[in-house]
């Protein structure tokens, strides 16, 4: 609806989505687009289908060629434009002039990708391949594989949330990234949060050095159930490589005890990923980790499960739990402690 500056209607517009079309008072008109969405040909609705309009984009959306009247203010990529050499995306606004949008990004949907590190960058500066309905994540087109499809703004309303929590647990420790947010449901990505806040609090007393020394880079990456292929035994599953590379890969079903778990896979392994020569916890410390009394039933598997179900039971029961026996208890606060010492330095053999 178009109105002057005392408010009178001047002009309405209606539009149909589905079938391409718009009407303008009460004249029908069809809006064809090109293979980003962008309106790039207006056609009446008489049977020769003549042209009334045409419009043509330069890659980051300045015009570079337009004829006749669009009777459409929604043109680049099908955003609205607001007169003024700027385009309204939703979240925030984007001069095609510039290739950028005039305000940074609220979130950083893909902290695994440098691209997206650039908060003021459109479309991952690839603008003949992506683009952000919602001014907030980019996304391509369904003959893309690498990212979220553009089936939809409302999608892209849906993800945000994720988008924003991954990069908060980013922010929060910089050596986490989650990979791929959109995948993850936000109530797995609140798991991983509590379970990343209770190793942070309750096992390394808050301190950045400390946790970041003890696990080192690690990125969460989400994949489908079956594809581990344990789900069968574990259907609750997450996994990490032995000797771990830093990737957690987890399924849909994984939760907060598994997270942790895995997390004491890291942990276990933190000196031997530095240099392969130095053992893990669980080996240097096989007397205390020898998966036979005093494990968890699932500890008894071997000594690298011992070691990371020990790890767990500390972090989610305390010290005093009875999940596992004394001397496993007091060798995982042991070691934990080593990494906060009083000046906060880091561990001895890092």
């Amino acid at each position: 609806m178009d109105k002057t500056s005392g408010g009178t209607v001047t002009q309405t517009r209606t539009y149909y989505p589905a079938a391409g079309a718009m009407r303008v008072g009460s004249t029908l008109y069809y809006v064809l687009k090109d293979q980003l969405g962008s309106a790039s040909v207006v056609t009446d609705a008489t049977v020769n289908a003549l042209t009334v309009g045409e419009e043509r984009y330069y890659p980051f959306g300045e015009t570079r060629f337009s004829t006749g009247t669009m009777y459409t203010d929604k043109l680049f990529t099908g955003q609205r434009d607001t007169g003024l050499g700027i385009y309204y995306f939703n979240a925030r606004f984007y001069s095609p002039k510039l290739g950028r949008f005039i305000s940074a990004d609220s979130i950083v949907p893909g902290v695994e990708n440098p691209q997206d590190l650039n908060r003021f960058a459109y479309g991952l500066n690839n603008p003949l391949r992506y683009i952000d309905p919602t001014g907030n994540v980019s996304c391509s087109g369904a003959n893309w594989d690498d990212g979220p499809q553009c089936s939809g703004t409302q999608e892209f309303k849906q993800n945000a949330p994720k988008d924003k929590l991954a990069y908060k647990i980013h922010k929060k420790y910089r050596n986490i990234s989650i990979q791929d947010s959109y995948k993850w449901e936000l109530s797995q990505l609140s798991k991983l949060e509590q379970a990343l806040d209770d190793i942070y609090s309750k096992g390394f007393s808050n301190s950045d050095k400390a946790f970041n020394a003890a696990f080192g880079d690690i990125t969460f990456v989400h994949v489908l159930s079956g594809s581990l292929g344990y789900q069968g035994i574990h259907p609750n599953l997450a996994i990490t490589d032995y000797p771990p590379d830093g990737i957690i890969k987890a399924t849909p079903g994984a939760y907060y005890s598994t997270f942790i778990h895995e997390m004491g896979h890291v942990f276990d392994s933190d000196l031997k990923r530095i240099n392969g020569a130095i053992p893990s916890y669980s080996r240097r410390y096989a007397n205390v980790f020898d998966s036979g009394s005093g494990a968890t039933g699932y500890g008894r598997t071997n000594s690298y499960e011992d070691f990371a179900d020990s790890f767990l039971a500390v972090i989610k029961y305390g010290s005093q739990t009875k999940k596992v026996d004394q001397p496993r208890i007091n060798t995982i606060i042991a070691l934990m402690q080593s990494y906060t010492n009083s000046d906060h330095t880091l561990h001895p053999g890092r």
